[in-house]
Order: structure tokens, then C-alpha cells, then sequence
């Protein structure tokens, strides 16, 4: 993919982007340009709003090339890649320049490690946005940098040890349901976990005899965004708060965030790893259903070959699948079952 930047050099000798230029709906930011790191991008840099183009700005331009995979276990590795540019060749004039990367047709955005800060208004009604990638090492959020994004589904973060995070900042910024995919960097990046994060929005109800606006928050969502210790996130907290999904969410959304802490258990206790199993369990017939339809092979094959999924559950998961008409599905689920339950066979000795 190609793609044109038009960017400042700051005080201190690193680079600020103001706009991003191509005609793909996916922005990768490069870690350098020239012998320059990326550490910022501006105000409104995503945004339709913003007045104009860039003045006395200064252009580079090539092609950042994205990996391919067909294979969706791996689709989140492809975003967990350090992106660099590494054959940038400067761009002498601003002719036949793509159209601004902005608003409603940006829908994935990939921060290079090298980013520390945001502008304010960034992603300013960026309505199609879905996907971000970012390293939790960026902390420094500007002023409604994510107003008029509602459609955020899935946030990649590379996690460094040690460092400040500022994970807790962006997540209380968008208050949809987000599925965050933990990635931790020990020499190799690897998924540790995966969070999801319910919805919450607050509403203002007016109290007339006392002239006063109450605010209600619905939704438990609030509660998740601070399960932080300082900038650190905390598992056991995270795992805690459990039970206000229990009580005020959706079986759908209570089977897909247990499944996801069973999946990837970093710091899950052996109790809490039970009351999810439990949940699981109480609710089969719903999750299965759920699962089938949703057509989530990863998920349903984890809980397919947990050693705690007896064969009555198991079968009831195919016959789920076989009504939803998931051949690919049932196939591997009759497969599982063959491995798990088959009849042990008796050998008859003669004397």
C-alpha cells in the first residue's frame, strides 16, 4: 500500500504527521521517516472537520506493505507487527497526491511503537473506524481525540514492561463494547490475553422538585475501564467484576468474555477459572447457540476439546451446528468427539 505524509519536524528533532494521503481505508504510520522517529500526530489529522490542508508542510511518500494470512487465528499477529518504511524515498512535488486518509472511510489505524502522542480531536467523527493498533507506551491522549467514534470493535496493544501505559486513558474514551488483544513484549510478541471490555453510556435524568440534573450510568461497562493499578492493568480485579455481567448482561456477551479469559488465562486463578467455567455450563444451550451462529470456529473448537465439555454437551454443540447448517463445523466437531469419546475397543486374549 502507498501511502503520502505530510509532517513537521519538532524542536527536539522527531517528527509530528498532520495528514495521511491513499487511497486504501487502512493507515499505517510509519517509525521513521528519513533517520527521524514518528513520536506524534496532530490535532485532527483523521478528522473530515478539519479546515484545510497542511501549510509549509513537508511531504514524503511510498509503499508500507501489510502482510497477508488466510488464516483468521493469525489475523491479529498481522496488526502486531512493528510497520517501519523501510524504502521511503522523498516526494519532490505535491502532484497527483492521493486524497486525505479521513472521517467515515478510515476504518483500521496502525501506531508504530515510536508514537507517544496523540492530537486533540484526532479521530474526530471517524464513524467507520473499527480496528486500532497501538503501543500502550502511547500516554499522552489530546482532548476528545475519539469523539464520534461508536464503532470501535477491537483494540491490538503491544504491551512494554516496566513502561507507562496509557491503556486506561484510551479505554475510558470509547465506552462501546471493545475486545482488547494483549499482546506482551518479551522478545517475541505473543496474545496473552484477551479482554473484553462491555458497553456503558450515561445518561442525565432531571430531578424537578430538586431542580437538578442526576446523572445514571447504565450498563457495567465504567466499572471495566478501571481495573488499573496506577497505569498497570490487574487481572484480578478485571476477573472481579464478573458478577455485574452476570447480572446486568447479555448471555451472548457473559459466554464471549469467559471464553476469551479461559482461551488466554494470564493471571487467571484456578476459582475464578471456575466460576467461568460454571457460567458457561449453566447457560449451554444459549452459548452454543450464540457461538454457532456468531460462527466462531476458534471458540467453539476450545470448548469442543476442553476436557471439562462431557459428550452430551458436546453433541449438543453439533446438533447446534448441523441446524445452522455449518457442515465445516460439524465435521470437525464429530471429528473432536471421535478423538474424545470413541468406545475403547476390548481385546480378547486366548489361553
Amino acid at each position: 500500500m502507498r501511502y503520502r505524509y505530510a509532517y513537521e519536524i519538532k524542536p527536539d528533532g522527531t517528527v509530528r504527521l498532520l495528514r495521511a494521503y491513499g487511497r486504501e481505508n487502512v493507515v499505517i504510520l510509519p517509525e521513521k521517516i528519513g533517520d527521524r522517529y514518528v513520536t506524534e500526530t496532530a490535532a485532527y489529522m483523521f478528522s473530515a472537520h478539519r479546515d484545510g490542508e497542511p501549510e509549509g508542510a513537508l511531504y514524503w511518500e511510498g509503499e508500507v506493505k501489510m502482510a497477508e494470512t488466510d488464516d483468521p487465528e493469525k489475523r491479529w499477529d498481522i496488526l502486531e507487527q512493528v510497520w517501519r518504511a523501510e524504502n521511503w524515498t522523498a516526494c519532490e512535488e505535491e502532484n497527483d497526491s492521493p486524497k486525505p486518509i479521513c472521517g467515515p472511510e478510515l476504518s483500521c489505524i496502525v501506531f508504530p511503537d515510536s508514537v507517544r502522542q496523540i492530537g486533540r480531536y484526532q479521530f474526530y467523527n471517524c464513524e467507520g473506524l473499527r480496528t486500532m493498533r497501538i503501543p500502550t507506551t502511547l500516554c499522552d491522549i489530546g482532548g476528545g481525540a475519539f469523539n464520534g467514534c461508536r464503532k470501535v470493535q477491537d483494540l491490538v496493544v503491544r504491551v512494554f514492561a516496566g513502561k507507562k501505559s496509557g491503556l486506561r486513558e484510551i479505554l475510558t474514551e470509547l465506552n462501546e463494547t471493545l475486545t482488547v488483544h494483549y499482546y506482551e513484549e518479551d522478545g517475541v510478541p505473543h496474545e496473552s490475553a484477551r479482554l473484553l471490555f462491555p458497553e456503558y453510556f450515561e445518561e442525565a435524568i432531571e430531578n424537578t422538585p430538586a431542580r437538578q440534573l442526576v446523572t445514571e450510568v447504565h450498563g457495567c461497562g465504567h466499572r471495566y475501564r478501571y481495573c488499573f493499578q496506577n497505569t498497570h492493568f490487574v487481572y484480578s480485579e478485571y476477573d472481579r467484576l464478573f458478577f455485574w455481567v452476570r447480572e446486568q448482561e447479555s448471555v451472548k456477551l457473559g459466554a464471549e468474555l469467559a471464553i476469551d479469559r479461559l482461551r488466554f488465562p494470564r493471571q487467571l486463578s484456578e476459582k475464578t477459572r471456575a466460576d467461568y467455567r460454571s457460567y458457561l455450563k449453566e447457560r449451554w444451550p444459549e452459548v452454543t447457540a450464540f457461538l454457532v451462529k456468531r460462527d466462531d470456529p476458534a471458540m467453539v473448537r476450545y470448548l469442543a476439546e476442553d476436557e471439562e465439555t462431557s459428550a452430551e454437551e458436546l453433541d449438543l454443540l453439533t446438533r447446534a451446528a448441523q441446524g445452522e447448517g455449518r457442515t465445516g463445523m460439524v465435521s470437525d466437531l464429530m471429528g473432536i468427539r471421535h478423538r474424545r469419546f470413541a468406545p475403547k475397543r476390548h481385546r480378547i486374549e486366548a489361553f
